[in-house]
């Protein structure tokens, strides 16, 4: 299955081009304030489901963040899930 990542300059709501085009899943950020804009959108989420593609989200602020230890990681988890749960993102998604 091919898929696409991406951050800026999104296509935005087009998932009946990304369809068209043989992709059968995207891979976006978790939005988080202060992401410029790079964090998956509602509109998305709906027009990339209509269409049948599927959404995998990552989340990353900083490229050095991994290494800033566990209660690092425990915090950016609590963040994530809260942004993702406040776009409606079932419970029970990684």
């Amino acid at each position: 299955m091919k898929g696409a990542d991406f951050a800026f300059g999104s296509p935005g709501n087009d998932g009946a081009a990304f369809a068209a085009a043989g992709l059968g899943f995207v891979v976006r950020y978790v939005p988080y304030i202060g992401d410029g804009g790079k964090g998956l959108k509602p509109i998305e989420i709906e027009d990339f489901h209509a269409n049948g593609v599927a959404i995998c989200v990552v989340w990353e602020t900083t490229a050095g963040r991994a290494i800033d230890g566990y209660q690092a990681g425990h915090d950016d988890a609590v963040y994530a899930r809260a942004s993702m749960k406040s776009l409606g993102w079932p419970d029970d998604r990684p």
